[in-house]
């Protein structure tokens, strides 16, 4: 099982509040999707594969908390997400969705290798 948390992207033209990081947990039947997924997309030679998944929590940045082993704290995010979906290329992945609202949001992409690496994945900026 890999954690993983990994900064979100949104794009509103009506501003509001969103997400700032996203966490996720997959365990080795995910990870061994993911790598067949990719794996498809080079062989079929288009840019990705999509597929629904809803296994991302969206959370921000929670200012009034003390620094999480030196990262940015987060806490649950109370945005509602909806047509959440993975996304793999074939040297990467990342989540997207909807806001109720009509915002899309994205994650950053992360490599194919970090699947192989030892221990969790998290990208949140160090607490200042």
């Amino acid at each position: 099982m890999k954690i993983i948390t990994i900064k979100v992207n949104s794009a509103s033209d009506f501003g509001g509040t969103t997400a700032d990081y996203a966490v996720a947990t997959i365990g080795t039947e995910a990870i061994a999707r993911i790598k067949v997924l990719a794996a498809v997309v080079a062989s079929l030679v288009v840019y990705k594969v999509v597929e629904f998944d809803y296994s991302c929590i969206l959370k921000e940045v929670d200012y009034n908390a003390d620094a999480d082993n030196g990262k940015e704290p987060l806490k649950q995010s109370f945005i509602d997400s909806d047509c959440a979906t993975l996304n793999v290329t074939d040297t990467d992945f990342f989540w997207s969705g909807d806001y109720k609202g009509g915002s899309r949001w994205d994650t950053d992409s992360i490599p194919l290798t970090v699947l192989d690496e030892l221990g969790d994945f998290d990208n949140r900026e160090d607490s200042l």
